[in-house]
């Protein structure tokens, strides 16, 4: 196609966190996904089209755990369907894990916990 403004492109945020690469976990949850959480939500507030993804549901349920205002917040982003919860445990190294790793967490791992059920897209 080499006429562009027949095209249409769309831009949604992700943010990639390492559960646990120079940094302990309570970090990831007490620091990393807490802030990142946290300024998605607010940068929601001011940007109405803004779309984000997250993969991850050991970082939901340490929010809901940990921070139950910023999972309620989540809940209701996800409800009005501009937070999507997309599968899998955690993001792993594709480069040195094993493909059973793999398969469990896509295929094993409940992809759709009952609390974040509205909105999300699941597993075949």
């Amino acid at each position: 196609m080499s006429d562009l403004s027949q095209c249409t492109i769309h831009l949604v945020g992700h943010a990639h966190i390492d559960l646990g690469y120079r940094w302990r976990w309570n970090e990831t949850v007490h620091r990393i996904a807490r802030d990142t959480f946290r300024g998605v939500l607010r940068l929601m507030e001011h940007a109405p089209e803004l779309i984000f993804v997250q993969s991850q549901l050991a970082l939901y349920e340490a929010m809901e755990q940990h921070y139950p205002d910023i999972f309620a917040a989540i809940k209701q982003r996800i409800a009005e369907g501009r937070w999507i919860v997309v599968d899998g445990w955690c993001e792993y190294d594709h480069m040195m894990t094993s493909g059973e790793s793999m398969f469990a967490n896509h295929c094993l791992v409940p992809v759709t916990p009952p609390s974040l059920s509205a909105g999300t897209w699941p597993w075949p």
